[in-house]
């Protein structure tokens, strides 16, 4: 998949949805993003990741093997 910012790029894209098994805290998903954010800066993937009545859904973009990694 080619990046339309940067046609010489390849980017991988990915998005999902999961279902908690159990509804989470502010508190809970506040340790998740912190998480996520160090993990992602690490490996150089951006994304989004939203929660709403105990259901995930995640946008993850960057090299594929380190997506694949996060996910």
């Amino acid at each position: 998949m080619t990046n339309s910012i940067h046609p010489n790029a390849d980017v991988y894209r990915l998005v999902y949805v999961s279902l908690a098994t159990f509804p989470l805290e502010l508190s809970e998903l506040q340790a998740i993003e912190k998480v996520a954010i160090r993990n992602n800066a690490e490996l150089g993937v951006t994304g989004l990741l939203t929660y709403c009545e105990s259901k995930f859904m995640q946008f993850l973009e960057g090299k594929q093997s380190d997506v694949e990694e996060i996910l």
